[in-house]
């Protein structure tokens, strides 16, 4: 049996992390320093010379994942992130609520870089749930085709903390900015865990198709 090493790659916007890769009862895993990154990448090294044998890449967001991939992002991951609160690239919201808000957070990860809404976690980060996912997951849909202009990459996924259910709705760095609130015509951005029309050098930015660098 050829040796063999296990490296990976988190793209988190224009930032790149390399974490450890713990191998224990036949199994690997990697923790994920800042939440879910955008990008993945795995690295199968020889252990002596360090040659790459193989390697796979694909983008948290897809809905269609390559045959071999299997992305789970277990609980507890969700749990240190509501633990570390609101930040630049986590917001949550005990409900949908108003849709011109939720489509504020948006298009600011949109525009700003990717970002993670836990849908059923309060301000105060306590997890309260959501009682219908699949009609709120249909909602936040609806609502972000109608509010957002273009549409940034989103994907929404259910997961269960403490026997309650949260969606976790994922905003991809869109490549096609600036993404505008489309009722309100402002290309809201991320600054300091929250939600604010941009600047002159904001936009500059954006039109010049760059995206925001925090």
């Amino acid at each position: 049996e050829m040796p063999v090493l296990l490296k990976a790659g988190l793209g988190y916007g224009d930032d790149y992390v390399t974490p450890e890769v713990r191998r224990a009862d036949g199994t690997y895993t990697i923790a994920l320093p800042r939440g879910i990154p955008s990008s993945f990448d795995l690295f199968v090294l020889h252990n002596e010379t360090g040659k790459v044998l193989d390697w796979s890449e694909f983008y948290t967001g897809w809905r269609d994942l390559p045959k071999n991939v299997e992305f789970d992002v277990p609980a507890k991951q969700f749990e240190r992130m509501i633990d570390e609160g609101e930040s630049n690239t986590v917001e949550f919201k005990a409900q949908v609520g108003d849709q011109g808000e939720f489509a504020e957070t948006v298009v600011a990860f949109g525009n700003s870089g990717d970002g993670t809404i836990l849908v059923g976690v309060d301000d105060r980060a306590t997890v309260v749930g959501v009682t219908s996912p699949d009609k709120e997951e249909e909602r936040i849909r609806n609502l972000i085709e109608v509010h957002c202009e273009p549409t940034p990459p989103v994907d929404v996924d259910h997961v269960t903390i403490q026997g309650k259910d949260i969606l976790v709705v994922r905003v991809g760095k869109g490549t096609n900015p600036p993404y505008l609130h489309r009722t309100r015509g402002v290309a809201y951005v991320r600054r300091g865990g929250t939600d604010r029309a941009p600047k002159r050098s904001d936009l500059d930015e954006l039109y010049q198709g760059r995206g925001l660098v925090r």
